[in-house]
């Protein structure tokens, strides 16, 4: 005669006798689980965190680039050129404003502006 097994999540492990109820595992010193669950939530309504707001966002310094008109290929080449991180041009052919992002040497990100 064979003895049935069964997995009980609620005891995590192997228990040959069934059924198995999350009672059989629970430790008979432990407090119930609601008792345990009001504990906290009455310790999370007195204890008070310091409020810290964050501050709003501010612009630390403004740079006014003048864009020069040019090509892609032109404005990777002066970006390589000058070893900005970033690069603002205006590109001639699509005749909007650009901006290269260097993400590592010789790879960049190109931002396109729309409108």
């Amino acid at each position: 005669m064979s003895s049935a097994r069964r997995w009980t999540p609620s005891c995590r492990n192997w228990n040959t006798s069934l059924p198995a109820t999350r009672s059989d595992c629970r430790n008979a010193d432990a407090p119930p689980r609601e008792e345990v669950i009001e504990t906290a939530l009455a310790a999370g309504e007195t204890a008070e965190e310091p409020e810290n707001p964050v501050p709003n966002p501010t612009i630390r310094r403004t740079i006014r680039v003048p864009l020069k008109p040019m090509s892609l290929e032109e404005a990777l080449l002066q970006a390589e050129l000058e070893g900005a991180p970033v690069y603002m041009f205006h590109d001639a052919d699509a005749n909007r404003a650009c901006v290269l992002v260097q993400v590592e040497k010789g790879v960049y990100d190109l931002i396109e502006g729309l409108g």
